[in-house]
């Protein structure tokens, strides 16, 4: 899978799912640079050269912790920039690369009040709660305020505009990944909230509807199967996942115990 805008590679430390999931699973993050075009609206424009310089270091700055820096200077500095909208959205990225998932979803939910129907935001949020919230008192309400973003995402995909720039053929691949990543997100949180048959069917959609099979797809696959008691079927998607790849999905697939046959299956 080809990055594009600011990624990076996985950091060499303990690697965990939504370690993985940060760099891997979201089509936002993925296609950040495409957000203004892709929206049913006239995309932004700065009203000012100086304007547009600021804004402009803050897509082309490679550290997040200054590019969270740089987006509240120019929020403060231009409070009703039509731009703002996005950069608040570079904003949620860099949260996302620094694991910080409070400033994740603030910066998000800001990016929302002003590009209320942006995919991208949308997914990014839908993707990183369910990822999040762990024990949180507040748990479920985030649960379904991502429930709720993962709908919007699949209501605004039919509605988007098609960038200039990029054929038929690209834009059909990129519209199946952003639906995919919906169904992902509903799978997630039907996982959180402890309904595995659900998860298994949300996850099966977003596997079908992926245009390339992907392997953490499969490892969450073989979770909600496992979860659900079905190893044999966990065991065929942790294969899958396995196979897919990358290393880092690899790694989390043996170390599931229940990768190890087990006398008690329920082979058929």
């Amino acid at each position: 899978m080809s990055f594009m805008g600011r990624s990076r590679s996985l950091p060499c430390r303990a690697i965990t799912l939504a370690a993985i999931l940060a760099f891997l699973e979201t089509s936002a993050l993925l296609h950040a640079q495409l957000g203004p075009l892709v929206s049913p609206f006239q995309a932004p424009q700065a009203k000012t050269q100086e304007e547009l310089d600021i804004y402009l270091q803050i897509v082309t700055e490679s550290d997040p912790s200054k590019t969270v820096r740089e987006v509240e200077e120019f929020a403060a500095r231009y409070p009703k920039s039509d731009l703002l909208g996005t950069a608040y959205q570079y904003e949620m990225f860099a949260y996302q690369q620094l694991s910080n998932f409070g400033g994740l979803l603030g910066a998000g939910q800001k990016a929302l009040k002003l590009q209320p129907k942006n995919v991208n935001t949308l997914l990014t949020l839908a993707l990183s709660i369910p990822e999040s919230v762990g024990q949180r008192p507040d748990s479920s309400e985030l649960l379904g305020l991502a429930e709720g973003y993962a709908h919007q995402a699949l209501e605004e995909l039919p509605k988007m505009h098609i960038p200039r720039r990029i054929s038929m053929e690209q834009w059909n691949v990129m519209q199946a990944e952003m639906g995919s990543r919906a169904h992902e997100a509903l799978g997630s949180c039907m996982m959180r909230r402890g309904k595995p048959e659900d998860a298994i069917a949300e996850l099966k959609a977003a596997i079908l509807a992926s245009p390339k099979p992907e392997g953490h797809q499969f490892y969450k696959l073989g979770l909600a199967y496992a979860k659900d008691g079905k190893m044999v079927d966990a065991r065929e998607a942790w294969r899958r996942a396995a196979k897919l790849g990358p290393e880092a999905v690899r790694e989390l697939v043996f170390k599931e115990p229940g990768m190890l046959p087990h006398k008690d299956d329920d082979e058929h």
